[in-house]
């Protein structure tokens, strides 16, 4: 259930804006940080920090956040878009587009780095599985290698 346009601070219950939900000891968070306040100064979207360790509206329960970093692209209070994790700018971009405009797709796609770097991890680890005899190791190494392939097809489609 989202939250109704009585939960919303006023200042972004009318028009185009963005929740962007963090953590100040996460990672993602950090990283991904610059490249919203960038977008969002270009696109004159506004944007809530929405710290998930200091919420006293319960925005964080609301909006049914339930990992970090999230950004929700609302129009008039309501949701109309949501990204989690790790984004590339393309993505970070559709999502205030949509908010601006309250219709439109936004796909939460994988960057391509990750997709590699776990296809390698996932190759590494069933070798590694395979020479020492050790079927935890193969079957670690195969469900990376299942989840980037099952990406790609995601990504064909």
């Amino acid at each position: 259930m989202a939250a109704t346009r009585a939960e919303v601070p006023a200042e972004f219950a009318q028009g185009p804006a963005v929740i962007k939900a963090w953590a100040p000891w996460c990672g993602s968070c950090r990283a991904l940080a610059p490249h919203v306040d960038r977008v969002a100064a270009t696109s004159g979207v506004p944007v809530l920090d929405l710290r998930i360790d200091d919420d006293p509206d319960n925005l964080v329960d609301a909006f049914l956040v339930r990992s970090v970093p999230t950004l929700i692209g609302l129009r008039d209070g309501t949701e109309v878009a949501r990204l989690t994790g790790a984004q590339t700018v393309d993505n970070i971009e559709a999502l205030f587009a949509t908010a601006r405009v309250g219709a439109g797709s936004v796909t939460n796609r994988t960057p391509a780095s990750l997709v590699a770097s776990r296809g390698a991890a996932g190759t590494v680890l069933a070798g590694a599985g395979l020479v020492f005899d050790t079927v935890v190791l193969v079957a670690v190494g195969a469900a990376l290698i299942a989840w980037v392939l099952a990406t790609l097809v995601r990504r064909a489609t």
